[in-house]
């Protein structure tokens, strides 16, 4: 009686531990303990691979090599099925990978009004453009303000990010504040000015203010203006 006990025992533990070493999630040649099981798993579900014994496909062959014709099938099933998108790098969603461009421009006779403050540079807002993210990213913004008007005149113009102070010494972007001037010994009285810059910008709503500051003696009769931004959420969209 005892013996029959201890030889089941033996019969129970044999059958035991095979399936303790060589359990696999979906081939029979890929143990949970294999050093590529996960990303196997991963070919599996997503159909990249559909094993190597048809019609069984029940093992994978890890340590087989792989054909051009094999290869040519790997990679067939990894674009058709789209595993490898936007959703699934860095982290961000798929919109985060779209490029979108926001843009508005404005081309008007009117006075330029403005100064300055002590010693501070106070402006108009010639723009407003709103913006929407879809992550943390870059904003590439290209602005463009024409002039005219009775010389000599001069003053400034620069970009304001979630600030509609229009205060050039308070919190203007980076590298977007240019000077202008039009003296009276120019026969042409139109003056432009164009700009390209990048910032952070985190997901969600913003504005952009597009400034301008006449700090010269005579209004503008005329003004045109244009701002563009493009948003890239790994860098600036021009390179």
């Amino acid at each position: 009686m005892r013996r029959s006990a201890l030889v089941a025992i033996l019969v129970v533990g044999t059958l035991l531990v095979p399936l303790a070493v060589f359990a696999s999630h979906q081939f029979t040649d890929v143990p949970d303990s294999h050093t590529f099981h996960n990303a196997i798993d991963w070919m599996k579900d997503n159909n990249i691979t559909v094993g190597c014994n048809p019609p069984t496909n029940n093992r994978y062959c890890p340590d087989d090599n792989v054909t051009r014709g094999q290869m040519a099938a790997f990679m067939k099933r990894l674009a058709e099925n789209q595993v490898v998108d936007a959703a699934t790098l860095r982290g961000q969603g798929t919109a985060a990978y779209q490029s979108p461009i926001w843009g508005t421009s404005i081309d008007v006779f009117a006075a330029g009004a403005a100064g300055i403050t002590g010693s501070e540079i106070a402006g108009n807002i010639v723009l407003t453009l709103p913006v929407s993210p879809a992550a943390d990213g870059i904003l590439e913004v290209d602005y463009s303000v024409g002039f005219s008007g009775e010389m000599p005149y001069a003053g400034w113009v620069w970009l304001q990010f979630d600030d509609n102070t229009c205060h050039l010494m308070n919190d203007h972007v980076d590298g977007s504040a240019y000077p202008f001037e039009a003296e009276t010994n120019l026969t042409d009285r139109f003056r432009q000015l164009s700009a390209i810059v990048g910032l952070d910008a985190s997901a969600g709503g913003h504005r952009l203010y597009l400034c301008a500051a006449n700090t010269g003696s005579n209004p503008f009769v005329r003004l045109s203006a244009s701002l563009v931004a493009q948003f890239s959420a790994v860098g600036l969209v021009s390179g």
